[in-house]
Parts: C-alpha cells; structure tokens; sequence
C-alpha cells in the first residue's frame, strides 16, 4: 500500500515522527511517500499534496499536513487518513479549517496537552466524522507517544490492505 506523510509547519519530510513511522512501514513493505511543504503557503501545500496523492493511498499528515491530508482524502478517494494533532478549525486556513467529515477510514491522535491546536477541535471532528479517536498524555508534537502511534498506523495500515 501506499502511504503519503505530510508534516506540519515547523516540520519536515526527514522529521522525528515521519521517519519513525516511515521506518515501520517500510519494513512491512508499504511504499512511502514523504511530501516537502518547507517555504509555501497552506493553499500550496493542498496543490502539491493533489499532485503527489492517487486514488486508493493512505495520507497520514500531522497539524497542518493534517488538514490537508483531510481537504485532499476527500477529493482524492483516499483509502484511509491518519492525523495527529491535526490543525483543524483554524480560522487562516482555507475554509476556516473546517472540513465535512470524510467518507474514508479515518483515526485521529492528538495530546490532551497540546497548546498549538486544541484536542477539542479533534473531539469536534471525530464526533462529525464518528471516527477513531485516540488522545494521549503528550503534547502537540507527540514525541512521547511515538511508539504507540507506531502502533495504530501500522495496525490501521494493515486493516486497510487486508482483503
């Protein structure tokens, strides 16, 4: 299968959390795909993600790569989304950051101690979307979460290509 990592603002596509997840997959023998936003705008980001996205991958964005993860799932038919700490509901976005809830398989991480995006906005969405959620003892950059956030992506991963 093939999964596309999108990182947040002050992120990168070699990142602490995309390569530790990259790295799990990898050895699975999923193809991955990590998208570089450094130095464009928010409306960039969704133009390169459309670009780079097929029909039936896997988005997998953190913060801000999570809201485009989720504008682009939607027009792209994605198989599943994955978002941590996903910057939703933020008013200088594109749509305000507000996103109908989308019909793919979706699970949401965020910290109960995330001072950038509030867990509420992924309480709000999960709500919408009636997806997973899962929220843990971390803040937004969710470092100490990594191992079990490796955990729920390569299950989800796994779920999805599964016949």
């Amino acid at each position: 299968m093939r999964v596309i990592f999108s990182h947040g603002l002050k992120g990168s596509p070699d990142g602490f959390k995309i390569t530790k997840l990259s790295e799990a997959l990898t050895a699975l023998g999923h193809e991955v795909v990590s998208v570089d936003y450094r130095e464009l705008s928010i409306r960039e980001w969704l133009i390169k993600l459309a670009e780079v996205a097929r029909e039936g991958d896997v988005l997998v964005g953190s913060s801000a790569g999570g809201f485009v993860s989720a504008e682009i799932a939607s027009r792209k038919g994605a198989a599943g989304l994955f978002l941590m700490a996903p910057a939703l509901y933020k008013g200088n976005y594109p749509l305000d950051g507000c996103l109908p809830p989308i019909n793919v398989p979706t699970e949401i991480v965020h910290g109960w101690h995330d001072d950038v995006i509030p867990f509420a906005n992924s309480l709000r969405y999960a709500n919408k979307a009636a997806c997973s959620l899962h929220l843990v003892d971390d803040d937004h950059r969710l470092h100490e979460s990594i191992d079990r956030i490796t955990s729920w992506l390569v299950d989800f991963v796994t779920r999805l290509s599964t016949p």
